[in-house]
């Protein structure tokens, strides 16, 4: 009688392989055609990832190139070039954080050169498009405010002074901000709006160093309408 084979538990490992991997042969003969959809459908979307992820990096790296020289220009006074490059951003790549950053930058660009209705125009477009930074909405406003007075439009930059201060009153230039108000709505011939703005700096801002300037102003303003008025 033939001595009885002993079964290793690597033969049975062994067998369990060889039978998976037959079943998994035939699974896939059977299914052959839509195996293979399933997977040139996976290689498809393999490769619009990769695609997709190079042509990002890609885009990233020329926002960041075109913003780098942009500041460069920017800091180095070179405007006409530091405008070519910030346009580019926001012409190019509008989404981006840098072409909001180009936006701002163009209107005081524009401001430092006297082009006050080009300036309005950028600040405005920051506002109305991106308004991501509350420092930077803040300074637009400002900016806009800056060259209605410089255009002598006086009303419309007590306005805009006053909304920067309205809307930011955290922000550190918000006092400046109002003692602006007060004197645009004066050569305005707004004086309640002159007052109003003066008051709001004296009530609010008590350490501020203009507070003692509002207070003055305001003494004047009311002092010489009193006379008027009498």
């Amino acid at each position: 009688m033939a001595a009885k084979k002993r079964i290793r538990k690597h033969d049975l490992k062994e067998d369990r392989f060889v039978t998976a991997t037959f079943q998994l042969t035939s699974f896939v003969r059977e299914h052959q055609n839509t195996f293979l959809t399933v997977l040139a459908a996976v290689i498809v979307l393999v490769i619009v990832i990769f695609v997709y992820t190079s042509s990002r990096s890609r885009t990233q790296e020329t926002v960041m190139r075109l913003a780098g020289e942009a500041n460069i220009a920017y800091q180095r006074a070179n405007f006409q070039e530091a405008m070519q490059h910030y346009q580019a951003l926001i012409d190019l790549h509008g989404g981006t954080q840098e072409a909001s950053m180009a936006a701002f930058f163009l209107g005081d660009i524009y401001l430092k050169l006297h082009d006050y209705q080009k300036a309005i125009k950028s600040f405005q477009s920051y506002i109305d498009k991106y308004r991501r930074d509350e420092l930077l909405t803040s300074s637009a406003l400002i900016g806009i405010a800056a060259c209605h007075e410089q255009l002598g439009q006086y009303a419309q930059a007590g306005e805009f002074y006053m909304k920067s201060a309205e809307d930011f009153p955290e922000f550190f230039a918000a006092p400046e901000a109002l003692m602006n108000a007060g004197r645009s709505y004066f050569s305005a011939g707004e004086v309640d709006k002159a007052i109003e703005a003066y008051q709001m700096l004296i009530d609010n801002y008590p350490e501020s160093r203009y507070h003692d300037e509002a207070k003055m102003a305001s003494a004047e303003i009311t002092c010489a309408n009193d006379k008027t008025v009498q």
